[in-house]
């Protein structure tokens, strides 16, 4: 692992040389859920990082926003020398891929976003009543039960198995980083907005992995999409349809479907 200090910002990065260059972003307290599917990867050339911030004095986190990773993202692109790159989001990291693709098209060949992080959805109330408990335990000090409570609602109760087989040490690693992701990333997700002048700057070949619920983003980027499906657009040509993914699994369970629905957007683009 390398380091890169911006400001209060201080990133560690894992870069893979290979062919053409894949930049994989999620939430800092989940990026080790790419390694499996990393392991694909392995003719091209990739590049992971985590995100963490400097706690103030009084030993809380002040607030970022999701054009604020993007940025970031950018400046880690031009530390190692990368002009351009596909880029793929998963959660909240599909929303720093989206900004990026919106305000630094140049910079984005393609753009991945499996599952965007939900910001708002008709059965509000329900996630609203699932995810108090979350907020509360964290809030307590149990950070433990907030990050099963969280999972356990994003992934669906057997996540842990799965998550424990594939990528034993993600528990342990997102319980290391639940202040900054209830603190700082969670309420950027709240904050971030999307709307139809933004998506039509997006001219990036895209493919978009939508689960059973749906976010602005996802509505903006394609109106008439089916949910519960994954969908392989490239922009202004064709669009294919692969198979229906469960509401947000553990990314690496998924590894094989990810990759091969991203590379048909890739010979589409490469055309």
């Amino acid at each position: 692992m390398d380091s890169l200090g911006l400001g209060d910002v201080e990133l560690t990065y894992q870069l893979c040389e290979g062919g053409e260059r894949v930049v994989l972003v999620h939430a800092s307290a989940f990026v080790s859920w790419y390694d499996p599917l990393a392991e694909q990867l392995m003719e091209y050339s990739t590049l992971r990082y985590r995100r963490r911030l400097r706690e103030s004095d009084s030993g809380g986190y002040r607030g970022r926003t999701v054009a604020e990773d993007a940025a970031i993202c950018v400046r880690l692109m031009d530390h190692v020398g990368w002009d351009t790159a596909h880029v793929v989001g998963h959660s909240y990291g599909a929303l720093v891929a989206l900004h990026l693709a919106t305000e630094n098209p140049e910079r984005v060949g393609t753009v991945a976003l499996l599952e965007p992080a939900v910001r708002g959805i008709s059965s509000s109330e329900q996630v609203t009543a699932t995810v108090q408990p979350v907020i509360a335990a964290y809030r307590s000090g149990d950070k433990a039960a907030a990050v099963d409570g969280f999972l356990r609602h994003v992934c669906g109760d057997g996540y842990r198995a799965v998550l424990d087989r594939m990528t034993p040490h993600a528990f342990d690693e997102a319980l290391d980083e639940a202040d900054l992701f209830f603190r700082s990333e969670m309420p950027a997700v709240q904050q971030w907005s999307f709307g139809a002048g933004a998506a039509g700057r997006v001219s990036s070949p895209h493919v978009r992995a939508s689960t059973g619920t749906s976010c602005s983003a996802q509505r903006e980027l394609a109106p008439s999409a089916s949910r519960s499906a994954v969908s392989v657009g490239v922009t202004r040509a064709r669009i294919a349809w692969r198979s229906a993914v469960p509401p947000h699994r553990p990314l690496p369970r998924r590894r094989s479907a990810v990759r091969h629905a991203w590379s048909v957007v890739l010979r589409g683009w490469r055309r």
